[in-house]
């Protein structure tokens, strides 16, 4: 049974998939992302998704 507060992996809550890609992040940039997303019991995908979220704008 799914967590009821979360989506299933793979799915966001407006129902889109995830897709794999990949970046270079500059080592105390990702260091700094991995505490963040420990600090706030978050994956390092759902900050960075925030993050660009915030960054582009919602529904472009």
């Amino acid at each position: 049974m799914s967590d009821v507060f979360r989506a299933p992996d793979g799915v966001r809550d407006r129902g889109e998939r995830w897709v794999k890609t990949s970046v270079s992040l500059r080592a105390d940039t990702r260091m700094r992302l991995k505490r963040y997303a420990a600090a706030h019991d978050m994956k390092l995908q759902d900050v960075i998704d925030e993050a660009l979220d915030a960054y582009l704008g919602k529904g472009l």
